[in-house]
């Protein structure tokens, strides 16, 4: 992360530091070492921590999740409108072109996408689709400032759930990104 970014409400993050002693000090490796944060070890994660060859110590934290921020509005679910299955001959691009959101939604469209199951590759927006392949849609959504998206947040096509695999919808802890992947069509 860089120092102008954001945590993300339900996010998972953890922290890594290493640790170098003053010279003349060394640690020991058979004793190993006890790390201490806010003068606890509750927030270290004792299977991720470790002597380095180069005399430091790797420490990782828990993982840490932050809450929403106070008066952040958690979203329930969201829809995406306007899927349609591929036609052969049509283009990736004049398919997309459907897509759209609810009125008044408070999130919104961060990235988009068919994938080609057959060829296992993400097709770009001037492939066309082929009637003998197989293809699955995903779209990426993101909240608005002042409300949340969760690993909770039921998604929805076209105002359903029968185009909706839920093996491949998830919420992505470190970006704050609900992924919709459709069934293979």
């Amino acid at each position: 992360m860089a120092a102008s970014d954001r945590f993300t409400a339900n996010t998972t993050c953890y922290i890594c530091f290493t640790v170098a002693l003053a010279e003349g000090y060394v640690f020991d490796f058979d004793e190993g070492a006890v790390v201490y944060i806010n003068g606890a070890e509750t927030l270290v994660d004792s299977g991720y921590t470790q002597i380095l060859t180069d005399n430091t110590l790797q420490c990782y934290t828990v993982d840490l999740i932050p809450e929403a921020a106070a008066g952040d509005v958690l979203i329930e679910e969201v829809k995406v409108n306007g899927f349609t299955l591929p036609q052969p001959g049509d283009t990736v691009s004049a398919n997309l072109a459907l897509l759209s959101l609810p009125e008044g939604a408070n999130y919104y469209i961060y990235g988009w996408g068919w994938f080609d199951e057959d060829a296992k590759k993400t097709m770009s927006e001037s492939d066309v689709f082929n009637a003998d392949q197989t293809y699955s849609f995903g779209v990426r959504l993101k909240a608005n400032a002042g409300y949340a998206l969760t690993d909770d947040t039921d998604p929805f096509v076209n105002g359903g759930t029968d185009f909706v695999d839920y093996n491949y919808c998830c919420y992505y802890n470190s970006s704050g990104i609900y992924q919709i992947r459709t069934v293979a069509v």
